[in-house]
């Protein structure tokens, strides 16, 4: 018998053979003693899919974190190559990406966290969630409101390429949206 693993437990990290330290998704998971599965890889010219047992397969580390303009959070695991981050953010945002323009500093300067937006996002509804987060965290808001779903990640790394949010840093983003959301029913009412 065989079953798709819940997208959340889909994504991997291969630890064992030639391959170990990629990213992959399980695309197919037989129940079975040996725990096989086949797991398509996030990136390569022969991206599979290949057969792991489940000892050489541990689950990936989120390392984003979805906020939606309702003040809904996912967290997220976005593969380590630029073109594949980039095309999963496509899909988590819906539509095409701008990875970049803004990133919240700390009170020195410092980068710590970045943001990634749709391109078209200036006709989607304020998310006053994700602007609540970038005003606490930087004790200052950016220049224009953020719209639509939002991914937060890491900061640019000195080449440009986008790095992993840190799960302390995911899992206090989450908290305060959930309090938010807890104590204002209506963002629209800000």
């Amino acid at each position: 018998m065989s079953f798709a693993a819940p997208s959340h437990e889909r994504r991997v990290l291969i630890t064992a053979g030639t391959l170990a330290g990629s990213f992959g998704t399980i695309v197919l998971a037989r129940r079975s003693p040996s725990g096989q599965h086949y797991v398509l890889l996030d990136a390569g010219v022969n991206r599979g899919p290949y057969l792991y047992g489940g000892h050489e397969i541990t689950r990936a580390t989120p390392n984003a974190l979805l906020i939606t303009d309702m003040g809904t959070t996912r967290v997220v695991n976005l593969p380590a190559d630029e073109p594949g981050r980039r095309a999963e953010a496509e899909h988590h945002l819906g539509g095409t990406v701008s990875i970049g323009p803004d990133s919240v500093t700390c009170v020195h300067g410092t980068p710590v966290i970045g943001i990634a937006v749709r391109a078209d996002s200036s006709t989607l509804p304020v998310n006053g969630y994700a602007d609540a987060v970038i005003d606490v965290l930087q004790h200052r808001g950016l220049a224009r409101s953020l719209r639509g779903p939002v991914l937060l990640m890491g900061p640019a790394d000195g080449d440009g390429r986008t790095t992993d949010l840190r799960p302390q840093q995911y899992e206090a983003i989450e908290q305060f949206v959930k309090t938010m959301r807890a104590e204002i029913r209506e963002p629209r009412e800000w």
